[in-house]
C-alpha cells in the first residue's frame, strides 16, 4: 500500500512537471510564431521593393537621368492637368495615370506629348468621366492613361550648370 501511494504521489508529481514543461513550451512556441510573423512582414516589405530596385539599378547602369524628363513634362503639362502616378521602365517607356478638367484639357495633354521632341510615341487609353456626387450632370474630371516612347535623348543627364563662386 505505501508503495502504491508512493508510486501515485511520484506520478502526481511528474504529471505537474509535465504540465509545467507543455506551458512553457506553448509559451515559447507563442513567442517564436510572433518573432516569425513579424520577420516574414519585414521580408514582405524587402520582396516588393525588389523589382523597383532592379529598375532602378537598369536607369544607373544605363548612365539616365529622370530629372530631364521630369523638367521636359512638367513643361509641356497642361495647367488644367495634373497626374495621380509615374511609371518609368528600363526600356524608355512612360506610364501616366492623368486627371484632366475636361475632355479638351484631356486632349490638349495628348497633343502636347505627341508634338514634344522629348517624345517618339504617345498614346492614350482607359478613359473614365467622373461626375459630381451632388450634380451628376456636372464633369468633375476625366481621368485616363497615357503611355510615353520617349527619344534617347530624353533620358540623358542634364549638364551641369555654372555656378558663381
Amino acid at each position: 500500500m505505501v508503495l502504491s501511494v508512493g508510486s501515485y504521489g511520484l506520478l502526481r508529481y511528474q504529471l505537474e512537471l509535465s504540465k509545467t514543461g507543455l506551458e512553457e513550451a506553448d509559451r515559447q512556441y507563442d513567442q517564436v510564431k510572433l518573432s516569425i510573423d513579424h520577420r516574414l512582414k519585414d521580408w514582405s516589405a524587402f520582396q516588393n521593393l525588389e523589382p523597383k530596385l532592379r529598375v532602378l539599378s537598369g536607369l544607373l547602369d544605363a548612365h539616365v537621368s529622370p530629372a530631364r524628363l521630369l523638367k521636359e513634362i512638367e513643361q509641356v503639362t497642361v495647367n488644367t492637368v495634373y497626374y495621380d502616378s509615374f511609371t518609368l521602365s528600363t526600356d524608355r517607356k512612360v506610364s501616366l495615370a492623368v486627371s484632366a478638367d475636361s475632355f479638351e484639357s484631356a486632349a490638349r495633354q495628348l497633343t502636347a506629348f505627341r508634338r514634344a521632341a522629348f517624345v517618339k510615341r504617345a498614346d492614350s487609353s482607359s478613359f473614365n468621366a467622373v461626375y459630381d456626387t451632388d450634380d451628376p450632370t456636372k464633369l468633375k474630371s476625366v481621368q485616363f492613361q497615357i503611355q510615353l516612347s520617349l527619344n534617347d535623348s530624353a533620358m540623358t543627364p542634364e549638364e551641369p550648370t555654372a555656378t558663381l563662386q
